[in-house]
């Protein structure tokens, strides 16, 4: 609530940054054609351009995109100008572009190749979590983004959370295996397929889902409650907290 007792909605803003597969949001139900102006390097180098670059989705969240890799684009070379380098001063550039708009929250998708942007993005965050799916594959990814994140010395950080999962008896091996915490367990279910599809989040088309999903938005965002008004931070600005996507 504000100083006047009103409540007030809390500004999220979710960073794609997986420059392979951007499609965060177009599974929040933003047209494709929305997003064409969100590639672009210029948001990189000033707060006041990113912020144009976010684009509103129906569900509350803001989304950021950033420019699509250059290998993405069948080019041979992996940086044909160095513009296209995401690197700190880049990611600190939109750290800074949500915090002058008065985000709360900000969370980012990685994906799986780790830029010097994103390791700047995993220095500030409060939490990293990497999604595995609960098989024998997994162990190895679990222990790549182990090693990765211990390697800048932000083990404490980390923590997994599985997905697709009929029990989180696997999951849990595989994070006692790579000296992890397991956090969440969301199961298996073809209605997560389906709302990508449509672009509606999942528990919307199966309410059920809430069940699963409610524990991981309490340890994402510990202010979270379930009502119909929002939950307002009480003063400034939190720090930002980053999905590591595995």
């Amino acid at each position: 609530m504000d100083q006047h007792g009103s409540e007030a909605p809390v500004r999220v803003l979710l960073l794609d940054a997986t420059r392979f597969a951007p499609a965060a949001a177009i599974r929040l139900g933003v047209p494709p054609k929305d997003l064409s102006s969100a590639w672009a390097p210029d948001a990189w180098r000033d707060p006041a351009v990113a912020r144009r670059f976010v684009v509103p989705t129906r569900y509350g969240v803001e989304v950021l995109t950033l420019p699509q890799h250059p290998r993405a684009s069948g080019r041979d070379l992996v940086f044909e100008n160095p513009d296209n380098e995401f690197l700190a001063g880049g990611a600190q550039t939109l750290l800074d572009a949500a915090r002058e708009a008065g985000t709360a929250l900000v969370v980012a998708d990685l994906g799986s190749a780790i830029d010097e942007g994103h390791r700047q993005l995993i220095e500030h965050a409060d939490l990293v979590l990497g999604v595995i799916r609960p098989t024998t594959e997994s162990l190895a990814d679990a222990y790549r983004l182990a090693t990765m994140v211990r390697g800048l010395h932000m083990g404490r950080k980390l923590a997994l959370v599985a997905n697709q999962a009929d029990d989180d008896r696997e999951a849990s091996q595989v994070a006692k295996d790579a000296g992890l915490d397991l956090l969440a367990a969301i199961p298996r279910d073809p209605t997560f397929e389906k709302a990508a599809e449509v672009g509606e989040p999942a528990w919307r088309l199966k309410p059920e889902l809430r069940e699963a999903l409610v524990p991981l938005a309490r340890i994402v965002w510990p202010f979270f409650v379930e009502t119909n008004g929002h939950r307002h931070v009480p003063t400034g600005v939190l720090r930002n907290l980053l999905g590591a996507r595995r």
